[in-house]
């Protein structure tokens, strides 16, 4: 077995890292069906998220702010219901340490 090729591994060592390689497959493959995906990324993003997406098979779409301040005044400016469906939900959750 030939070991990996070297470079090119992304480093999670600062957020910005984590930022910069935010992708899904699935958004493309939904877009046309759930346009509300790019919708409620755009609305993160404007919110000041350093990166939007959606998370696993589709289930929610997440935004990563710089700190927990951040993401609560973001979440306070998100539009409730507006474009995501009814029972479009927003909450702020922590990565665990």
């Amino acid at each position: 077995m030939e070991a990996p090729p070297r470079g090119g591994i992304p480093s999670f060592r600062d957020l910005s890292g984590l930022a910069a390689i935010v992708r899904n497959d699935f958004e493309e493959a939904w877009a046309p069906v759930c346009p509300e995906i790019g919708r409620i990324k755009g609305e993160l993003l404007a919110a000041g998220a350093l990166a939007a997406g959606l998370s696993g098979s589709g289930s929610a779409v997440f935004g990563l702010f710089a700190s927990g301040k951040e993401a609560a005044d973001a979440r306070g400016r998100m539009p409730a219901n507006a474009g995501g469906g009814p029972g479009r939900r927003c909450f702020v959750a922590r990565s665990i340490p």
